[in-house]
């Protein structure tokens, strides 16, 4: 046989949509362990819970700080609350997620004095207790009611950090078990990737639901509000009891789980792997040299959707509006970026992934421009709706591109720094939007027949 007539070696290299199947796979598969999925299920519903409370407890503290005056009052007073409110959480989780996670962890191990399960169910009981009794602060002590809530703020994000630590340190203990054969008939799936994946787009899902939980609830208290001058002055109380009402459901399924007592890998932190990854003595840029622009690219787009998130609350009632209005800003702001990113793959396919990450930065930032500018209720719902689709695509866009920059071994972190930069830039966009509208303020231009009025938040988008 001569070397032409030879057949050729075969190429064994992975095909991305091979890949990428196997990844949801892996993932679906999790969820046919019965504990693991009985985990996830309080899982989704704790943090659908824990995102409400946030979302209502923003509403309390800025109904009592306009009938405070807290801050100087005003516009710029209720600014200066809504900012408080998303700094004090941001406190609590980086003391107790980064700061304090060593001891942390260390309390809730094993060989420590805290029980996870009982720890769980009591983080959970706390916070149910917090947000029964978070709208009456308003008037039993109307004059420190904006401290009590921002302590209300403080403790449910602590609660929220020992329960999640809690989770993630017993839920590698309730992954299947590798079978006899181990990885000699078939390569081993990476049940550590597939729980990451899980458990990051469990949390990701959770302020969509949570903001079409306001809305409709909303309603309710609405009609409600009709009959009953108690919830006509009370607009978000409804809204708490159902978040009590959501942690309670996740403490029953907590109270029947079983949480094997064997060491596990360690929780990890919010801000593991801030600071890029290195190639010998020199931070990774990738095959082109384009990491170090696409993560920061990536992180601006969320910091921005952060920001307009923030200043919602502030912008619905610049527009007239209350919770409802509140509610489906969020929503169509936080769901717009999940379809975003689970269209982006078929969207355009016919321009280049870097084109397209471009446009869509360009088109986020316009969008949030008109919505700024746009008095109208309908028309900024809609252009804020496009502004989160634009950022899901890039989001979804600018992952594919830094994938096609690192190697396989180098892939996961990467995505951890990248993952970690954004986690710094949303919260950031979350304090400093309300800070940025109380420091414009309300303004209003007269030209004639030409009328230009907006509120501090809609200069800040």
């Amino acid at each position: 046989m001569t070397r032409a007539e030879q057949p050729t070696a075969h190429n064994w290299a992975p095909d991305e949509a091979l890949v990428a199947d196997s990844r949801e796979r892996a993932v679906r598969a999790l969820l046919r362990q019965p504990q693991l999925k009985r985990l996830w299920s309080a899982h989704l519903v704790g943090g659908v819970a824990d995102a409400l409370a946030l979302l209502v407890l923003v509403v309390l503290a800025l109904q009592a700080a306009i009938s405070e005056g807290s801050f100087g009052g005003g516009a710029r007073g209720a600014a200066l609350a809504v900012s408080a409110v998303f700094g004090v959480r941001v406190l609590a989780t980086l003391l107790f997620g980064a700061v304090l996670l060593g001891p942390l962890t260390s309390l809730t191990s094993p060989d420590g004095p805290l029980d996870r399960r009982w720890t769980m169910l009591g983080a959970d009981g706390l916070r149910a207790a917090l947000l029964i009794v978070a709208p009456l602060f308003i008037d039993w002590t109307p004059d420190n009611a904006l401290a009590v809530l921002l302590v209300i703020v403080f403790v449910s994000g602590v609660a929220e950090r020992f329960w999640t630590v809690c989770r993630e340190s017993a839920a590698p203990a309730l992954l299947p078990a590798p079978p006899l054969e181990g990885a000699a008939v078939r390569p081993l799936p990476d049940h550590m990737d597939a729980l990451r994946r899980l458990s990051l787009r469990t949390a990701f899902v959770a302020l969509p639901l949570a903001a079409l939980t306001l809305v409709v609830v909303s309603l309710v208290s609405n009609m409600l509000g009709a009959g009953i001058d108690w919830f006509h002055l009370h607009q978000a109380a409804l809204a708490s009891y159902v978040a009590a009402g959501l942690f309670a459901a996740s403490l029953s399924v907590i109270t029947f789980l079983e949480l094997p007592d064997a060491r596990t890998p360690r929780a990890r932190s919010p801000l593991e792997g801030l600071r890029r990854p290195k190639t010998g003595t020199t931070g990774d840029k990738g095959r082109t040299g384009a990491i170090p622009l696409l993560v920061p690219a990536c992180a601006a787009v969320a910091g921005a959707i952060s920001a307009a998130v923030a200043v919602s609350v502030l912008d619905a009632i610049d527009l007239g509006g209350g919770p409802v209005l509140y509610g489906l800003l969020v929503l169509a702001l936080t769901g717009g970026v999940v379809a975003g990113i689970r269209t982006a793959p078929s969207l355009l396919p016919s321009l280049s992934r870097r084109r397209l990450l471009a446009l869509a930065i360009a088109f986020t930032g316009i969008a949030l421009l008109a919505a700024g500018l746009v008095p109208d209720v309908t028309t900024v719902l809609l252009v804020v709706a496009f502004a989160g689709f634009g950022a899901g695509v890039a989001a979804n866009t600018g992952h594919a591109l830094l994938d096609q920059e690192t190697e396989d071994f180098r892939r996961a972190r990467t995505t951890e720094h990248l993952h970690a930069v954004v986690r710094v830039f949303v919260a950031v966009g979350a304090i400093v939007a309300p800070l940025v509208a109380a420091a414009i303020g309300p303004h209003r231009l007269e030209n004639g027949k030409f009328v230009f009025a907006h509120g501090g938040a809609a200069f800040t988008l």
